[in-house]
């Protein structure tokens, strides 16, 4: 069976040598457009983009290609100029209303961001990915209820997704809603018990709880799970040595961070 970029790379191909017999044909334009961006080929993406606006510019999904492609470039002004095109032929599709959001997030319009991302949850409030986004431009403006709610919802739609329960632990510790942040935690675990964030999360909510010897545990498991992670290291030198007085430990955990680290440096 064929990988996908083995895939993408003979779709190209193909499109090509057919678009070298019909070199208006803008449906296969279009199609050759969605496989380079696929492979993250932005630049050549654009310019068959533009092609296909001067030959039919009254499809959305042609200036949607095009934001696609001027974004992956981090050109978000000339994208989000796109996108607006995109909805103005299309203003019901959410996913150009989230596209619009993701471009002015990258000039840091955060609150028009905000409410591209609003207007396309309106749209579609069952794709988690939309809701996602949504949370988190909220948490970039620390409206942090708000992204708790959203995130309560996204929940709603797929609690097996680890990351919407680790997202809301997360937000709940911001809010220094401890117990509720261990509990969100707790049900990541429960879904995946082999992440090691969620172990690290439990364990910066029950340290905040004063619950330090069982925040050790979690720190330590998670380390088990990931010893590369220097967050989770510092997590559990800093326990040690502030709250547990745990000296010799909390050495031995700052030394094995400083070889990592140094090792790291000499391999790069």
């Amino acid at each position: 069976m064929l990988k996908n970029s083995e895939k993408y790379y003979h779709a190209e191909h193909a499109y090509k040598k057919a678009i070298e017999i019909d070199r208006n044909n803008v449906k296969l334009l279009s199609d050759l457009s969605l496989v380079l961006l696929r492979q993250e080929k932005y630049q050549e993406a654009e310019i068959l983009s533009n092609q296909m606006i001067v030959l039919d510019g009254k499809e959305a999904v042609q200036w949607d290609n095009l934001g696609w492609s001027l974004e992956g470039q981090g050109k978000f002004k000339e994208a989000e100029a796109a996108y607006k095109k995109a909805i103005e032929l299309d203003e019901k599709n959410a996913e150009y209303w989230n596209s619009l959001g993701l471009s002015l997030s990258g000039q840091e319009k955060f609150y028009d961001a905000e409410n591209a991302f609003k207007k396309a949850v309106e749209l579609d409030d069952k794709d988690t990915e939309l809701l996602i986004n949504l949370a988190n431009m909220l948490e970039n403006q620390e409206k942090y209820q708000e992204a708790e709610n959203v995130y309560r919802k996204a929940i709603e739609i797929d609690e097996k997704d680890v990351e919407l329960w680790i997202n809301l632990g997360d937000v709940l510790g911001i809010q220094e809603k401890y117990h509720e942040a261990e509990n969100a935690y707790r049900k990541a675990a429960g879904v995946d018990d082999k992440n090691p964030a969620v172990w690290h999360g439990i364990g910066e909510a029950l340290e905040q709880q004063e619950k330090y010897e069982e925040a050790k545990q979690m720190y330590v498991y998670a380390i088990n799970l990931d010893g590369e992670n220097d967050e989770y290291w510092n997590s559990l030198g800093n326990l040690l040595l502030d709250r547990l007085k745990q000296f010799e430990e909390a050495e031995k955990a700052a030394r094995l961070t400083s070889d990592r680290n140094r090792n790291s440096a000499d391999k790069s």
